[in-house]
């Protein structure tokens, strides 16, 4: 029989990343098993995502901006434009490096599936109040800084920002 320590034995640091952690993968893999990707992965969602808002971006950046291993991201895109939901374009900047840029049918592909995850998203915290989620913000906001990827422009915007 496996023994799980108790939450005194892990101390409270421990058992709120571990619930912390839980939650989110569970969160992600309900959102994922519901189908409110857009027929997309998880992945290829959040690609899309990044390419909607900066056009023409490097495979590098994209993989650091959704945390992602280059390997990874290389199969994501190349899924993408099989679909013709991307396409690979050399940069105007320099032609060294190669850009993924959305597609129209990519543009629509996102802007739909965009709507969907939102809907399921919020059906999904529907059991937190509004003050819940200002206080879930605040603590999440403590722990999130430059350095780890969320953009001081998005910290700026959220209500309760540390």
């Amino acid at each position: 029989m496996d023994h799980h320590p108790s939450l005194e034995e892990m101390g409270k640091p421990l058992a709120t990343f571990l619930l912390l952690t839980h939650t989110g993968r569970q969160i992600v893999q309900s959102l994922h098993n519901e189908g409110c990707y857009g027929e997309l992965t998880p992945s290829q969602f959040y690609t899309l995502m990044a390419l909607e808002h900066n056009e023409g971006m490097p495979l590098s950046e994209i993989s650091e901006k959704i945390q992602r291993s280059p390997g990874n991201m290389t199969l994501v895109i190349d899924n993408l434009e099989k679909d013709g939901l991307v396409e690979r374009q050399r940069s105007a900047q320099d032609r060294r490096v190669v850009v993924a840029v959305l597609t129209e049918a990519g543009r629509q592909k996102i802007a739909a599936a965009r709507r969907a995850h939102r809907t399921a998203v919020e059906n999904r915290l529907s059991a937190l109040t509004d003050a819940d989620l200002d206080t879930l913000q605040h603590i999440l906001l403590k722990l999130n800084t430059e350095e780890t990827g969320l953009p001081q422009q998005l910290r700026e915007q959220l209500p309760g920002r540390p």
